[in-house]
């Protein structure tokens, strides 16, 4: 039988706000988006997706998040590629779009502006009301996307803070001893009802 892989952490920091996901991925095909506030180490957990996120980007303020996933359809061996942008750490899409190769179908913010790269159709489930200027293009196989890859593990914010994801657990670098921040190894899938707020573009999340 073969080992059961470790759980994988990838970080998408924001760049005007203390604020970063976590996209713990695992287990199996599982993926969770965990929020984490940088300035007070707490975090709150979100939902799971029976998918992978292949890439994402997040927004300068860090309240909406822009990816590619590829999951599974329900009741059925194949699976279905989009991009969507939510409000993390929900999967929940403000605005979607089917196609079928992540090559002519791309989603990822350019600053303050929102770039979709489809020759597709773009479903606004949250109303047309987006809050970025959006920029839509058709599709460019060229275009180099962030797509949370850290060969050693190892991760820096806007600010300078290093941090170090290993076999689903985040370490803080700042000592000479690293320092456990967040442990994503136990947690396995339930569902994640999606609060109100997530299901909007600019509604603020209870303080």
């Amino acid at each position: 039988m073969s080992p059961i892989p470790p759980r994988r952490l990838w970080i998408l920091f924001a760049s005007q706000k203390p604020i970063a996901v976590v996209v713990c991925d695992g287990p199996g095909r599982w993926t969770r988006l965990i929020l984490w506030h940088t300035d007070t180490d707490t975090f709150e957990p979100g939902q799971w997706l029976k998918g992978k996120v292949k890439y994402a980007s997040l927004s300068p303020d860090g309240q909406h998040m822009a990816m590619y996933v590829r999951a599974k359809k329900a009741r059925s061996y194949l699976e279905s590629e989009y991009t969507l942008v939510s409000r993390p750490p929900y999967f929940t899409a403000l605005a979607i779009c089917f196609q079928f190769s992540v090559r002519g179908n791309s989603v990822y913010f350019e600053g303050d502006e929102l770039v979709w790269e489809t020759d597709g159709t773009i479903d606004f489930r949250a109303g047309t009301c987006c809050v970025y200027p959006l920029k839509r293009i058709g599709s460019q196989a060229s275009t180099v996307i962030w797509r949370g890859t850290s060969p050693d593990g190892t991760w820096k914010s806007p600010q300078g803070r290093a941090v170090l994801t290993r076999d689903g657990r985040l370490y803080d670098l700042a000592n000479d001893q690293p320092r456990l921040l967040f442990d994503g190894t136990d947690a396995e899938p339930s569902p994640v009802e999606t609060p109100d707020w997530a299901k909007t573009w600019n509604e603020l999340p209870p303080q």
